[in-house]
């Protein structure tokens, strides 16, 4: 376990909760999930960022500030798992976190 990661995730949602623009929490919500991926050491998952950026760009308009808080929670069940060490857990929540964006698409 690093808990430098943990800091780092924690510091981003932190910061998440304090983005004042759909701009600004979009790259937040960006560099989250970079981090997350960067950590599982499965570097071709990177590409995945590069999808979320892509969806974020498309869809701006229809994410809603109300949701951000969801998504921001959603970030925190993980970070939580993860630290605790409910591995399937976060793999569960990071799974439906990410399928809750499929509507949209």
């Amino acid at each position: 376990q690093d808990e430098s990661l943990y800091n780092k995730l924690n510091a981003i949602n932190a910061e998440l909760r304090q983005a004042g623009s759909l701009s600004r929490w979009v790259k937040l919500d960006i560099a989250f999930h970079r981090e997350l991926i960067s950590a599982s050491g499965l570097s071709p998952l990177m590409a995945f960022t590069d999808v979320l950026a892509v969806f974020f760009g498309r869809f701006r308009d229809s994410v809603r500030k109300a949701e951000w808080s969801c998504g921001i929670e959603s970030h925190q069940r993980v970070i939580d798992a993860l630290k605790a060490g409910r591995v399937q857990e976060a793999d569960k929540e990071l799974r439906t976190h990410i399928e809750s964006h499929r509507e949209r698409i």
